[in-house]
């Protein structure tokens, strides 16, 4: 039997994935109106990963999602990111819409990763959803798994945002943890709601950066 570091190697392997490459034809003109800025300059940040997301079990693995920029800290130096842990049925989406970037990349469905492909779910599949339901005391929250495409590709997020803010009826509840919504689009959407009678809701921070810029770093709370 092989040992040392001969034997890691071949037990631990690390494979990196260029999927979203830059586009320079494709440019935001949200900043600077007219010129605009390519895309290899304006990029979108968010960070998601996941483990052992499948048909199997919903609740054996989980997802995080990160580089959610919130209110004023989004805007300065100080700058810091916010990250959610998701875990159940819903998240099995993002295990599909991974697949779906590789395909979209050129790879056919045998080179798809094998823990990436689509598998029939479990027998108990809905058995372990309501168990794990009465778990949690009960309490149930339906979620949609939505994932803008780079480029010239399709935006469904901002397309069931503009639904979600311009469509709820009055007494809906509209949480709103990002930064967009001080530009002057979602504003106007969010404030539109809010005259039909929802509650809407902007999350963001209780101090400013400037606030914390004499403290150190890891004092922050």
């Amino acid at each position: 039997q092989e040992s040392g570091i001969r034997a890691l190697k071949n037990q631990v392997k690390v494979h990196i994935n260029i999927t979203n490459p830059a586009d320079l034809t494709f440019r935001s003109s949200q900043v600077i109106p007219i010129l605009g800025f390519p895309d290899a300059v304006i990029r979108d940040h968010r960070k998601i990963s996941f483990y052992d997301i499948s048909e199997e079990d919903p609740y054996r693995g989980m997802a995080i999602y990160t580089g959610m920029g919130i209110g004023e800290h989004y805007a300065g130096a100080a700058w810091e990111d916010r990250a959610i842990l998701a875990q159940g049925p819903a998240v099995l989406g993002l295990k599909h819409a991974a697949r779906e970037l590789f395909l979209n990349q050129g790879f056919n469905d045998a080179e798809v990763p094998y823990p990436l492909r689509v598998f029939p779910r479990s027998e108990d599949y809905e058995r372990n959803v309501e168990k794990n339901v009465r778990y949690v005391g009960g309490r149930t929250a339906r979620a949609m798994q939505m994932h803008n495409e780079t480029g010239y590709g399709e935006k469904p997020v901002n397309v069931t945002k503009a639904i979600l803010y311009t469509l709820m009826p009055a007494g809906s509840i509209l949480k709103t943890p990002d930064s967009l919504w001080n530009a002057s689009i979602w504003g106007s959407m969010l404030l539109g709601s809010a005259l039909r009678g929802g509650k809407v809701m902007v999350i963001a921070p209780a101090g400013t950066p400037r606030a914390y810029a004499d403290r150190p770093r890891d004092t922050w709370r």
